[in-house]
């Protein structure tokens, strides 16, 4: 079956879940077992949780976390060792229109794009990182601890950096 891929990509905090419900809202089937409402996004965050998990597995085996984001060189290692997982992950969820948003895809979905085939669409959002740190600062609490502003702008800036890249090299820049 051919289809069409739509992968949000963003940093925390910065409209993802808003954008992932209007194309879900589209007819773009976006998973079934979501991450509903919480007190840091009230409306529901829309993540995929078979596509947040595998996202956690693959950074916490390259050394890393979403708030401690390991190298690219790290996450490009480790990525062979869940290749069976990435492709029964894709065939498993595959429809005409599907698609999945996790912030973590900014680290991880360059190693993920040569796994799905048929056209696919990267779905960017940039939000002002002033912004977005101001928010992670806010809600996001690290080990018991408020967030300080220091992680907040190490996330916001390496996210947004390798996102960047992605689509760079997505585009054949």
């Amino acid at each position: 079956m051919r289809s069409n891929t739509y992968i949000v990509c963003g940093t925390h905090r910065s409209a993802t879940s808003f954008i992932t419900h209007c194309l879900e809202n589209a007819g773009i089937y976006m998973g079934k077992d979501m991450l509903g409402k919480s007190s840091t996004n009230p409306e529901g965050h829309f993540e995929n949780m078979d596509f947040l998990r595998l996202n956690e597995k693959i950074l916490e085996k390259a050394g890393g976390s979403w708030c401690k984001p390991p190298s690219r060189e790290a996450i490009k290692a480790v990525i062979p060792k869940f290749r069976v997982e990435i492709e029964e992950l894709i065939a498993n969820t595959r429809a005409p229109f599907w698609g999945w948003k996790d912030p973590r895809n900014c680290l991880t979905v360059e190693f993920i794009l040569p796994y799905i085939t048929g056209d696919k669409y990267l779905v960017c959002i940039f939000r002002n990182p002033t912004k977005v740190i101001h928010s992670l600062t806010t809600k996001y609490r690290v080990d018991n601890e408020k967030m300080t502003e220091e992680m907040a702008t190490n996330i916001t800036t390496t996210y947004n950096r390798r996102l960047l890249d992605t689509i760079k090299s997505f585009l054949g820049l």
